[in-house]
């Protein structure tokens, strides 16, 4: 049988709006993964002198604010501000790494975000070429199922890691703060749907094929 690279369907058009809002993720991607990848670490090393890192409490019930913080640590340098269930705390006069390291997680959501649009992009341009089931289409999927369940997992690690080293700085380890957990369930919730939609378009692939072999 002689198996060529699958054509549009017949009758099928290029679809210019799904080709639109590719390149426009794409661009969107983009312009995310400059801003955290080289406007917000350079400006944590050359504008600011502080670090915000997201905190949990290891008191069972809501603290206040200013039972967290030591009287020993001197309070006109950190701040806590409460978030949903966590809290953000922001220290001045942290040394450059920390500063750099308290801006990691948004660095790599950045690197995230910029694979995840490629992806998208690759996969909206052959769906808007009329080639919905273009053999790469599977395997970009496959990435985005990766990426779903490392992204988040890493991106709360670099989290925990810059909540660690912060509160050692400020030797606040040991008293009523903590990182924030690291573990989370919805990322294989959404990585086992992404790929249940990778396996249709393999099995359609196969599909057009088998017809295309038979023609």
């Amino acid at each position: 049988m002689n198996r060529s690279r699958p054509e549009p369907e017949t009758g099928a058009a290029k679809d210019r709006g799904i080709q639109f809002i590719a390149g426009f993720l794409l661009m969107a991607g983009i312009a995310v993964a400059v801003f955290g990848l080289v406007v917000i670490p350079l400006f944590a090393i050359t504008e600011n002198d502080e670090g915000t890192v997201r905190v949990a409490s290891v008191l069972s019930r809501s603290p206040g604010i200013e039972t967290l913080v030591p009287s020993d640590v001197p309070t006109k340098w950190v701040y806590l501000s409460s978030t949903t269930d966590e809290f953000d705390l922001t220290a001045q006069k942290l040394p450059t790494h920390l500063r750099l390291l308290s801006v990691a997680d948004v660095s790599w959501l950045s690197l995230g975000t910029l694979v995840a649009a490629w992806m998208v992009f690759g996969l909206l341009r052959s769906i808007g070429e009329g080639r919905p089931f273009d053999r790469g289409n599977a395997g970009r999927l496959c990435w985005l199922t990766g990426l779903a369940v490392a992204g988040p997992i890493i991106f709360s690690a670099v989290q925990s890691l810059a909540a660690s080293r912060v509160l050692d700085y400020l030797h606040m380890d040991g008293g009523n703060l903590e990182p924030p957990a690291v573990w989370a369930f919805w990322p294989f919730v959404v990585a086992t749907l992404i790929l249940a939609v990778a396996n249709a378009f393999r099995y359609g692939r196969t599909l057009q094929d088998d017809v295309t072999g038979m023609v």
